[in-house]
């Protein structure tokens, strides 16, 4: 069953992340849409649980995976702006010319988002449903955004010096 619902999590997560990704071709409008509409989705059933006292228990499913989740989302948005930029600040380039400039810069963004997505779905599949108790949960879900931050701030460095 936990591989299952990780399939499912993998598919809902490209699912959001592909179109705030893909309707940057509209010139980044499409990007902004929806990462404003999933936040105010998340923040709308968050503070509807949280008030009705059942806060606690959504807090304890998404510590541990949202991190990797909801960063990953976000990088899609980046990769999405970038797209739209590209279309609308093309440097003298046509912009056919000017998104193929930006190929490289967008594969990494879109990469880095795939890997955060898989990351995100193994968790949220196999640790977030279990039977662990809440406060190891919360140690977890920090340790998890320590990861994170950790990734996006050394990873990909080449040993250059400042």
């Amino acid at each position: 069953m936990d591989a299952a619902m990780g399939g499912f999590y993998v598919w809902n997560n490209v699912g959001i992340a592909f179109r705030v990704f893909a309707t940057g071709v509209f010139f980044g409008a499409g990007s902004i849409f929806y990462l404003i509409y999933n936040g105010l989705v998340i923040g709308t059933v968050m503070g509807y649980l949280g008030s009705v006292g059942l806060g606690g228990n959504l807090l304890e499913f998404v510590c541990g995976h949202s991190a990797w989740e909801l960063t990953g989302i976000c990088v899609a948005g980046t990769a999405g702006l970038r797209m739209g930029y590209a279309l609308v600040a093309t440097g003298g380039r046509t912009r056919l010319g000017s998104l193929r400039e930006s190929g490289p810069a967008l594969y990494r963004l879109v990469l880095g988002t795939v890997v955060m997505l898989l990351v995100a779905a193994s968790i949220e599949g196999f640790w977030s449903a279990g039977p662990v108790p809440r406060a190891g949960k919360l140690v977890f879900g920090g340790l998890q955004v320590v990861l994170v931050a950790s990734w996006l701030a050394f990873g990909g460095r080449r040993g250059e010096s400042r």
